[in-house]
């Protein structure tokens, strides 16, 4: 976890707080960040920031 923060750049405490579920909503450009570094395609995290938002429509 401190790898993937550093890497990111956001704060240990968020990815601990997303992971526990004590974020519901995360923020699109931290959701952006975690998955920049894993590689996950825009698509995909498109998808996950719509559904952790409660969105009905995915950013364009």
């Amino acid at each position: 976890m401190t790898q993937l923060a550093n890497l990111a750049g956001i704060h240990k405490a968020v990815i601990s707080k997303i992971e526990n579920g004590d974020t519901k909503r995360p923020e699109w450009k931290t959701i952006k960040a975690i998955a920049s570094i894993l590689d996950i395609p825009y698509e995909q995290r498109n998808a996950i920031w719509t559904w952790s938002s409660g969105r009905t429509h995915c950013l364009s």
